[in-house]
């Protein structure tokens, strides 16, 4: 071997000697992972909130562990109302997610490369094959505190330590934030606010905020870590691995609205009862059926109020002008022997219907504007019935 041969593998060996300096060999861990999240679209009411996955890429595989699965099987419906719906881990191929928000969501779809060493990113996928186990992969969703997006992030967490999150200084509640993703869908905002509670009028913590997988990302981006003595961003790179294409938006018209179809039916009964008491007309078969309807939405929102495990359901002030007992008007009103009990519970109902407005500024639970139009029509019938029982006084037109 001459002398000019030794010199050029003595000068690639050190170029490689410097190489390995500058570049440590976690920076080539064959182990990488990945938060993965696909921004809300409105293709689904689960879709509204957006969803986050973890993707472990390998020289072998590419793979995404999905918290968000779940079924409509039997008793799915009873289930959710209950609060007792159980999701599970599952493990999915990354083409396979990848086409479902390309194809199906149609949505922005983000990567968020973790910056850790090869044995964290080890420590993760293993947790993670853990708990997709059968016996460990199924656990009691719950929206708020324990979903696709929180999983994820208590993992991490568990893996890599305490993280040193952004400062947000959020001032929204939990209200605001799931009417900012569902404007576009005002009868699932009227349903919704209908069946949260107070508790849900409360500010969010900084921490708390990353139930939505897409505060998740944001906060990610600014969050840090300590790594071999230094402080590092958690986050090495993000990538956005979809844009979507322009989709045609088909707002509902506003005389489809929860305030605009109630006002009307407002407007309509009040005009009706004003026609009853002109012409004394006394039937009570529009009472029977608006009493009926209210109290079977009543009854549905004192289940979720007192037999639901849904968090921010307890109390809900909607119970006041939207009651069970509205069920027990027939009963009250056909049967004699009831007679002073009707009148008294007519009373009491002008009074519990009258919360939600006069009381809509300083109860502590925002209400939905849609609930004041509801409420008038359950006054202004409670006050007929009165007067045609001779409980108030005729008023002369």
């Amino acid at each position: 071997m001459t002398n000019s041969s030794l010199k050029r593998i003595f000068i690639l060996f050190y170029s490689l000697l410097i190489i390995a300096a500058l570049f440590p060999v976690e920076a080539f861990a064959s182990t990488r992972i990945s938060v993965l999240t696909s921004m809300p679209c409105d293709q689904e009411i689960y879709t509204l909130w957006g969803h986050s996955a973890i993707r472990v890429k390998t020289e072998e595989q590419d793979c995404v562990y999905n918290y968000g699965v779940f079924s409509f099987g039997e008793g799915f419906v009873y289930k959710f109302v209950k609060g007792e719906t159980d999701y599970w881990l599952q493990r999915e191929h990354m083409n396979s997610v990848f086409s479902e928000v390309s194809l199906e969501k149609n949505t922005y779809f983000y990567e968020q490369v973790l910056n850790v060493s090869e044995e964290e990113a080890s420590a993760i996928y293993e947790a993670l094959k853990l708990n997709a186990l059968r016996e460990n992969r199924y656990y009691r969703y719950n929206f708020f505190y324990d979903n696709c997006a929180t999983r994820p992030r208590d993992l991490i967490e568990k893996i890599l330590g305490d993280l040193d999150y952004p400062k947000l200084n959020n001032t929204d509640t939990y209200r605001d934030k799931v009417h900012a993703l569902t404007e576009k869908e005002p009868w699932l905002l009227f349903g919704i606010d209908l069946c949260l509670g107070s508790e849900t009028d409360r500010i969010i913590s900084d921490y708390d905020v990353m139930f939505l997988p897409h505060e998740l990302m944001l906060a990610y981006d600014k969050t840090n870590r300590m790594k071999d003595g230094q402080k590092v961003p958690l986050i090495q790179e993000t990538n956005v691995l979809y844009k979507p294409y322009p989709n045609e938006e088909n707002p509902t018209p506003f005389w489809l609205t929860p305030i605009f179809v109630f006002a009307f039916l407002a407007i309509l009964i009040a005009l009706f009862t004003l026609w009853q008491y002109k012409t004394r007309n006394k039937n009570v078969l529009i009472d029977c059926i608006l009493f009926g309807v209210y109290g079977l939405i009543g009854l549905l929102l004192f289940f979720l109020t007192f037999f639901s495990t849904h968090p921010c359901v307890n109390p809900n002030f909607n119970l006041f002008w939207c009651n069970p007992v509205q069920l027990l008007f027939p009963l009250f009103y056909f049967i004699k022997p009831l007679k002073r009990v009707l009148t008294i519970y007519l009373w009491a109902n002008i009074f519990t219907c009258l919360i939600p407005i006069i009381g809509y500024s300083f109860i502590p639970q925002e209400f939905h504007i849609a609930v004041i139009p509801l409420a008038i029509i359950m006054i202004v019938r409670s006050l007929y019935l009165l007067i045609i029982r001779g409980e108030i006084k005729k008023i002369q037109f």
